[in-house]
């Protein structure tokens, strides 16, 4: 009698089982626009067949990009075999959040397309201004025929983009005002350094 055994082949990958980690999105939390973050992501193969990682790629805003550690695609996963990508997240004034997801290809039957979406935790544009309402823009007694000038400071303490649409003065016409090295609106002020006077 002549018996023969049948499991599995390497290119059905019936137990060829992808996993990510993190496995539901990878969150970069407070990104200011010029600072560049990075995040690991780890993949493995934990069944019992090779996995076959065909290709990984990047498919939204250009503000991400994707490094992967060793050798090229196609990568051959044995058990407990595993790599890692390095998720590069550096926000522009254009492209401030990312949007978009690291999806992979592989032999895995039950995800052959695993979609990982990339988020960014970052605080809303945020006006500051210096002094504020409360600590009013007052002036000392001023002769007839001088000038006192006093600045007003405005900056982005959020980490998305300001936009100024507009500077109005409202005020008896002895005031007035000029916002320095603005040429036209809209003003866009980064989070940090980037301010109006």
């Amino acid at each position: 009698i002549f018996l023969s055994g049948c499991g599995p082949t390497y290119e059905e990958g019936s137990d060829a089982r992808l996993r990510v980690n993190p496995a539901n999105q990878v969150t970069f939390s407070r990104v200011k626009t010029g600072e560049t973050r990075t995040q690991p992501v780890m993949i493995s193969n934990v069944g019992h067949d090779p996995l076959k990682v065909s290709h990984i790629e990047w498919r939204g805003a250009e503000n991400v990009r994707l490094s992967v550690e060793g050798s090229s695609f196609p990568r051959i996963l044995d058990t407990r075999g595993q790599f890692s990508i390095a998720v590069h997240f550096a926000p522009t004034t254009t492209s401030p959040t990312p949007d978009g997801v690291i999806r992979i290809y592989s032999n895995d039957i039950n995800h052959p397309e695993y979609d990982l979406p990339v988020v960014a935790q970052q605080l809303a544009p945020q006006i500051h201004v210096v002094p504020s309402a409360e600590g009013k823009l007052i002036f000392g007694q001023v002769d007839a025929g001088q000038t006192a000038t006093k600045t007003v400071v405005v900056t982005n303490s959020g980490d998305l983009p300001l936009e100024i649409s507009q500077v109005a003065l409202q005020a008896p016409s002895d005031f007035s005002y000029e916002v320095v090295g603005v040429s036209g609106y809209p003003v866009s002020l980064l989070s940090g350094e980037s301010r109006m006077d």
